[in-house]
């Protein structure tokens, strides 16, 4: 899409019109993590997550990265000392087409966890927070 994520969600695994949360919802819950609130627990997935990684990582997933308030942190922290690809999936399309917008770094696509859309064993990492 010109908004920078891709959409592999294809319309026959869809279980309603627009999956996922509302903009009302989206927009609400990116207030929140912007006013700080989870910040501390941002930091501390990041913090465990990255002394596991292998010295040679090459790519990271976000199943249900929602607007990308973890994956982002994560690309950030990632990039200053790996060469690790960062990418978020999640069904809602709203949510996507926001965290593309914000975190050009990070690659994002409207996909379902149910039907991950990557190789198998093709992750050196699988980051999973509030995801079904």
């Amino acid at each position: 899409a010109k908004e920078g994520y891709v959409n592999l969600l294809p319309v026959q695994h869809k279980r309603s019109k627009l999956p996922g949360n509302s903009v009302e919802m989206m927009q609400a819950r990116r207030a929140f993590l912007d006013a700080g609130y989870y910040r501390p627990l941002q930091q501390r997935v990041v913090e465990r997550l990255e002394p596991l990684l292998r010295a040679d990582a090459m790519a990271l997933l976000d199943i249900g990265c929602g607007e990308g308030y973890y994956t982002a942190e994560l690309a950030a922290r990632l990039e200053q000392r790996h060469n690790v690809a960062v990418y978020g999936l999640d069904i809602a399309k709203v949510a996507i087409r926001y965290a593309a917008k914000r975190y050009p770094a990070v690659s994002f696509c409207v996909a379902s966890s149910h039907r991950l859309p990557f190789a198998e064993r093709s992750m050196d990492a699988v980051l999973r927070i509030y995801a079904p």
